[in-house]
């Protein structure tokens, strides 16, 4: 079997409580074959860089702020023929990259692939009300109803051929969100972007909490990111216009 040079990407900001345990998981991988980590610091006033420095990783800096930034300086500084991409808060279970290669071997006509993710917080929220709940009947509409027309992967579990990321023009360079749907969207149309079940990793509750430990607080406020992030990949694979002049919808909530 064929192994493919992988290139990590993850974008940073001030992540020093959390990309030490992201790091870790990465460097314990069970894959043979060549990997690279790559942190990109978009700006960070802590320990984010230094802490990656300390796991090998290769640090680049992006002083320009926002998220599809700091992944396209990932890409340009990347080595590999396969672009990794996860989340400073997200730890990955140690047979991620093997897993990913095995997608790529087995189905030539894959461009990207992917999972899902859980979230590692306890409490009932993360654990009981998402993990079980939410995660299982949303990822069933997505797998029969949404992905088959509109197949889209999460930035902090997917992994697209370097060839393609660059025939599609890669990340759009002024959208502030739904870089990975609008990416997705167009790697569709050179080949499979394939939703493997089996690639589950495990990131931080805050996103959607916004680390309220009010528990109402933070009902209400991750019900509401669930329906922005749904909306958002909505408007962005149902509209033909460029992904900076779509609605930005965030501001509406």
């Amino acid at each position: 079997m064929e192994n493919n040079y992988f290139s990590v990407i993850i974008p940073a900001l001030n992540e020093e409580l959390y990309i030490e345990n992201c790091l870790k998981s990465l460097v314990n991988q069970d894959y043979l074959g060549q990997y690279e980590i790559i942190v990109v610091d978009n700006g960070s006033v802590d320990q984010t860089a230094v802490i990656a420095a300390r796991y090998g990783a290769k640090v680049e800096r992006e002083p320009e702020k926002g998220i599809s930034n700091a992944l396209i300086k990932g890409c340009t500084r990347a080595s590999g023929n396969v672009l990794a991409f996860t989340d400073a808060d997200t730890v990955i279970p140690e047979n991620w990259l093997s897993q990913m290669n095995e997608i790529f071997n087995s189905n030539i006509d894959t461009v990207a692939t992917g999972g899902t993710y859980l979230f590692y917080d306890k409490g009932f929220l993360p654990q009981v009300f998402f993990n079980k709940f939410i995660n299982r009947f949303v990822l069933n509409i997505f797998k029969t109803i949404i992905y088959p027309r509109y197949p889209t992967l999460p930035c902090s579990n997917m992994a697209v051929r370097q060839e393609f990321y660059q025939k599609v023009g890669g990340f759009d360079t002024k959208s502030k969100w739904g870089q990975e749907i609008d990416l997705c969207k167009k790697l569709a149309k050179f080949g499979q972007v394939r939703f493997d079940k089996k690639l589950v990793v495990y990131t931080s509750f805050r996103r959607f909490s916004g680390e309220h430990n009010n528990e109402i607080i933070a009902f209400v406020r991750s019900v509401r990111e669930l329906l922005v992030h749904v909306c958002r990949g909505l408007i962005v694979h149902l509209s033909n216009k460029p992904l900076q002049a779509q609605i930005e919808i965030r501001k509406k909530y």
